[in-house]
């Protein structure tokens, strides 16, 4: 089985030469290169699947990336230099000097980034220049056999006919030896040092904005929706100092779901513009007296704004800003009929991630500017009063889009009423004083397009 497999690959590679090469390639030597993984985390997936193509061809003589890495250092070339477009472009002279002391005659560069998503191929020739950029999507750090023969497929289509123009021009016998970054290089007296080519320009900042758009901070574009079972409870207290007092207390299970959107990234890809909407429900039944059973359901509906402000791939702040409306309804009695607050919403949520696992806590003001107990009609109106919020979550990447989570939620708020009316009130109370809290587990699934 895996002498089969090892001759479709082959065949493969063969086919990729030909394909592109010219008809006479076959009898020349070995096209030589260096193939290394410049990927800040992952990548070895990509790159052993790449490797295992270039490895199988008689016509590709792949060189020892660790003997790049070394003598990539003795020319002062950092791995930056290898990931970001700009780097590479000034270091042009330093590529060529590497491969002529090597003897080879292009660098494939595999990139993979954006947690596993994004994987790129940079070829660069033996002008030391960039003669290929390859992009492709992926899915958890691995590449198919049918990506990998498009990647190289493109690649060597843009790199056989330098090396061809190269070895006709003589190969690294016809190159002098060229000064090191810290030798001092004498520009030609009828050139301007600080003019550059406003096309070679556009395509390198080009280049910089979709490398730090896709992000080395993990942040790029996308909806992420989730759905699950919601498990919580809500105490509540009405009293007065004259004795008037109500006590509230239920268990509640339902469903709640959430929609993440991020709408731009921006910056050095490490900041972004998102919203949310989220909401839950759930059915439940309130006893009074201990006898008297009432139909009731809790119900909360949300949005905010977000900015998202990544300090590193595992440090992530959400500063969020909205509005929410959360209630308590219970079926008409002489008692009390529930609770409807509108609030605004304002705070923050800190999350580290740790390979798939991401665990997160946060916490925000509500200012609520209206307060319904009851439709007024018992306990009167309240003023402008301030709940708070707590908030603490734990995921799973099971895939790349699919993701498990567990959440919990705290709020609490604790409105005055100072002037209660006596029609429907048991007595006629002073001015009362409440405090409403929720406690709301979450166990949800999120996938992300």
């Amino acid at each position: 089985m895996q002498t089969i497999r090892r001759f479709l690959i082959i065949f493969a590679v063969q086919f990729l030469l030909l394909s592109f090469a010219l008809p006479s390639w076959a009898s020349e030597d070995p096209l030589r290169l260096a193939f290394i993984n410049a990927s800040q985390k992952g990548g070895d997936d990509a790159y052993e699947t790449l490797l295992e193509f270039l490895d199988a061809s008689d016509d590709i003589k792949v060189k020892d990336s660790d003997k790049i890495w070394d003598a990539a250092e003795e020319e002062g070339v950092s791995r930056k230099d290898f990931r970001n477009s700009k780097r590479r472009d000034s270091s042009a002279r330093e590529f060529r000097r590497v491969m002529k002391s090597l003897n080879i005659e292009a660098i494939m560069i595999l990139d993979v980034f954006s947690k596993g998503k994004k994987l790129q191929l940079v070829v660069i020739g033996p002008s030391g220049k960039t003669i290929a950029d390859v992009r492709e999507n992926i899915k958890r750090g691995k590449v198919s056999k049918a990506e990998s023969k498009t990647i190289l497929k493109e690649a060597f289509a843009e790199l056989v006919p330098q090396v061809r123009e190269f070895r006709d021009a003589g190969g690294w016998d016809a190159v002098d030896d060229e000064p090191r970054k810290d030798d001092p290089v004498e520009e030609p007296a009828d050139e301007d040092p600080d003019e550059e080519d406003p096309d070679e320009d556009s395509s390198s900042l080009k280049d910089s904005a979709v490398a730090s758009n896709n992000g080395d901070f993990g942040l790029e574009p996308g909806f992420t929706f989730r759905f699950g079972a919601l498990v919580g409870s809500r105490s509540f207290t009405m009293e007065s100092e004259g004795g008037f007092k109500l006590d509230h207390k239920s268990p509640f299970v339902g469903v709640t779901g959430r929609l993440d959107a991020t709408f731009a990234v921006f910056g050095d890809g490490s900041s972004a513009i998102g919203a949310s909407v989220f909401g839950g429900y759930a059915p439940f039944t309130t006893l009074f007296d201990g006898t008297d059973e009432f139909a009731s359901d809790y119900g909360r509906l949300g949005g905010e704004l977000v900015f998202k402000k990544a300090f590193s791939e595992q440090v992530l702040l959400d500063v969020f800003g909205g509005a929410e409306v959360w209630s308590i309804t219970i079926d008409k009695n002489p008692y009390y009929t529930g609770n409807r607050y509108l609030s605004a919403r304002v705070g923050g949520f800190l999350s580290y991630t740790a390979g798939p696992l991401v665990i997160g806590a946060g916490a925000g003001v509500l200012p609520t500017f209206d307060i319904n107990n009851s439709g007024g009609v018992a306990f009167g109106s309240s003023d402008l009063a301030f709940g708070i919020e707590g908030q603490a979550a734990m995921s799973f990447q099971v895939t790349d889009a699919i993701d498990a989570r567990i959440g919990y939620t705290f709020t609490t708020i604790s409105p005055d009423y100072p002037e209660p009316k006596v029609i429907g009130t048991p007595d006629a109370p002073d001015p009362i004083s409440s405090t409403d809290t929720i406690h709301s587990g979450m166990i949800t699934v999120g996938y992300r397009l």
